[in-house]
Parts: structure tokens; sequence; C-alpha cells
């Protein structure tokens, strides 16, 4: 049968078609577009006929919503059957994964790793760092069983998962070692959009708060970068600011490679974590959770 050989295709299909967006099936599957629409084009070719129309707004042919409603019974009673498979293997788990930030990382695993095999030697701990709103995506598509998080866009829905504020992160300015506004109180936006400002990238909680923060004035920004280390060598190499966790570069401010500026306004951003529901009945989870909420 064609349509039990593409069955990825096929998922991917319907993915598209219940969003009624590419671009929200390709931040959902982590796939490019282009690659998504290639997928569905196999279909199209493998049954001779068209599922989505070419139109400027995204819609169906008949055929599309044709398949789309019987793959929505399908993929609806699958989730149904892992469900229920899921909730005979609850006793236990054999590994839990744990997303977060850069800044986290170390930190967490000298912390966690040894109270958690102590007590748990049987289950396996990953820990996995990537954006905030990349972390989100991943605990929605189960890539990761925990997201600690900092600010984002993007609303779970409560129903599926338990999300806990557990801390405030403070967010500083800071600037190479030896910066002219070192010594300058009471530092004003107006003052620091003169000089060369880099931020994380789009992804990151940190410059979604910073935006969120100053909604209303637009910063220019000079380079954005994905990663805190990369930006933390291109500060000193152009002789920028930007805003950070303060405990992400607390090695910086000690070793004196960067100064905290006087700014004006005491930053804080809320740090969250979030889980599924479902796994809250697990011991070594609900042990887990405990433990990274007395440790921030």
């Amino acid at each position: 049968m064609i349509l039990a050989d593409n069955l990825k295709q096929l998922y991917y299909f319907y993915v598209v078609a219940k969003n009624r967006s590419f671009t929200s099936a390709s931040k959902q599957l982590f796939i490019s577009q282009p690659a998504i629409s290639m997928q569905i084009k196999n279909i199209e070719n493998s049954l001779g006929i068209k599922l989505i129309k070419k139109e400027r707004h995204f819609a169906l042919t008949k055929e599309g919503e044709l398949l789309y409603n019987y793959l929505d019974f399908i993929f609806e009673k699958l989730c149904e059957a892992e469900q229920k498979l899921f909730e005979y293997s609850l006793k236990e788990v054999n590994k839990i994964t744990i997303g977060m930030s850069e800044a986290y990382s170390h930190h967490f695993i000298i912390n966690i790793l040894g109270k958690f095999q102590e007590k748990f030697p049987h289950v396996g701990l990953k820990f996995f760092t990537e954006t905030s709103k990349n972390l989100i995506y991943k605990l929605l598509n189960n890539q990761i069983d925990i997201a600690i998080y900092g600010e984002t866009n993007i609303k779970l829905d409560k129903e599926k998962f338990i999300e806990k504020e557990i801390k405030k992160e403070r967010i500083i300015l800071v600037a190479p070692f030896g910066h002219e506004l070192s010594d300058k109180s009471n530092i004003t936006l107006n003052e620091i959009v003169k000089e060369k400002i880099i931020l994380k990238d789009e992804n990151s909680a940190t410059r979604t708060f910073i935006e969120k923060v100053f909604r209303n004035k637009k910063i220019p920004v000079f380079l954005e970068c994905e990663s805190s280390q990369v930006l933390k060598k291109l500060l000193s190499e152009y002789n920028a600011l930007t805003f950070l966790t303060k405990i992400g570069v607390q090695k910086e401010l000690d070793n004196k490679e960067f100064v905290e500026l006087n700014f004006y306004k005491e930053l804080y951003m809320p740090i969250k974590i979030a889980y599924p529901k479902k796994l809250a009945e697990i011991n070594s989870f609900n042990f887990i959770v405990k433990t990274i909420s007395s440790i921030l």
C-alpha cells in the first residue's frame, strides 16, 4: 500500500494541516520548511493528487481535507495507545533528560548528579543545553523530560504540563573591564544605545526578557549571537555592551575580564521549571524536580 509505506511523510502532512501553517509545523518538527514541502510533494506524486492548494493563504484541497480527517483519527488513536502503554510503565524510568541554558549546565551537573545517583543508581541522567525557546519546543515534542528556562513567548497547556517559577535570575549590563562607562552611575538606556550592543539571538530567554522590559524602546543590536561563549569573546573584541545573567558571567567578573555597569534599572528574570504531568508520579522524577528546586 502506498500510504502504509509513507507513515513519516503522512505525519509531516498531518502536522502541517493541523497547524494550517508550514512555519508552525517546521518549528514543531524541527525540520526546515523546504524539507517538509518535499516530503508532502512525494506523497502527492505517489497518490497522483494535490493535497494543498497553491494559494496565497494556506488551504487544503478536498482530497487533502479527506486525508487529514482520516489522519486526525489515526494519530489521535496512536497517541491514546502511547499514553496507555506509558501508564503501564509508570513505575519507573531508565533515564531522565534535563534541558537548561549554558549558564546552568556546569552548576547542575556538579550539584545534582551525586545526590541523584546515590538514591537512584539505576536511573541515568542526561543534561541538554539549549535556548529557552528551543527547550520548550523539545519539551512539547517529548525530546526532553524537564525544561529549566527563562523568558519565552510560548504558553504551555496546563492540562498536560506542570510549570512553576523556581527563582528570579538577575540580568546585568556587562562591558569589558576598563570600559569608559565603568565608573558612571545610573546609566540610562539612552546612553547605552549610543554604544555597540551585542545580544543573544531571538530564541534566548535573556533577549526575549530584555525586549519585553523595553518593548516601547528600540535597542539597536550591533551583533547577535547564539552562543554565550562566542558572545563573550566578541564583547571584548569590539569593546561592546551586553545584557546577560549574572550567574553566566560571574567567572569573568571575578577575573576582572568584564565589569558590571551601574544600570539605572534592576532586572530580574523569572526562571521556571516545566515537565509533563504524566511523569509527576514517578519517584525518581519527583526527587530530581525537588532537588533542582532546592539547589536553585
